[in-house]
């Protein structure tokens, strides 16, 4: 939470959920639909993907989905966007570097089913979601850095087309990316990228329906 402008604070943690057997596991990422509302998705076995729902009057929910994932195959990243006050785009990446997407229906707190992404880059270790002005776009990264960016509008119908996203210096040698992490507010949107020796942070604007970045910095 935000106390005072450029100052963020954490609240006091508090358990929002927890299995039966096991363990919460990564990937997990939370979808901030209103004001005290909200739905997590996470997972135990990082293959199964559980969502906990607590609406307004502080109730909680938990349902399972259906699985993203194919075979012996684990989740490796997981995260969603909201574009509308009725829609949000969910993806997960698997181990295997496949990219699956579903359109998450917020009022009735389901998804019409997982449609798989084909990817430009063999061998893809992280993803992240972000909403650009209309809509939203999906952002990979492969083994060596490059990125790729797609609409998730067009992605899910099977219309859409990758781009290149160039970083600009100083940030622009990602080799190693290890996670990415984006979010948007009021227009203004970053993205956060982690390498094993640095922190390169992007901020990004919405071109030809696809994030474009404008400017970037290492965080040091």
């Amino acid at each position: 939470r935000r106390r005072t402008p450029g100052e963020t604070e954490l609240s006091e943690p508090r358990i929002l959920d927890s299995p039966e057997s096991g363990q919460a596991r990564y990937p997990a990422t939370a979808l901030a639909i209103d004001d005290g509302e909200f739905d997590v998705f996470w997972t135990v076995d990082r293959r199964e993907v559980l969502v906990s729902t607590r609406d307004v009057f502080g109730g909680l929910e938990r349902r399972t989905l259906a699985s993203p994932c194919e075979g012996p195959e684990r989740l490796a990243a997981l995260d969603c966007a909201l574009v509308s006050e009725t829609t949000a785009w969910l993806a997960a990446l698997t181990d295997r570097g496949r990219l699956v997407l579903a359109r998450w229906d917020v009022p009735s707190g389901e998804h019409d089913g997982w449609r798989e992404v084909p990817l430009p880059i063999n061998g893809a270790i992280a993803m992240t979601v972000v909403t650009l002005s209309a809509g939203a776009s999906i952002i990979v990264s492969g083994p060596t850095g490059d990125l790729g960016t797609i609409d998730a509008s067009n992605a899910y119908a099977g219309t859409g087309h990758w781009q290149s996203l160039n970083v600009p210096s100083p940030a622009n040698n990602l080799g190693g990316l290890l996670a990415l992490s984006a979010s948007s507010r009021a227009g203004v949107a970053w993205l956060v990228a982690t390498s094993p020796h640095a922190l390169h942070l992007v901020r990004l604007q919405r071109a030809a329906e696809v994030a474009e970045a404008l400017e970037a910095f290492i965080v040091t």
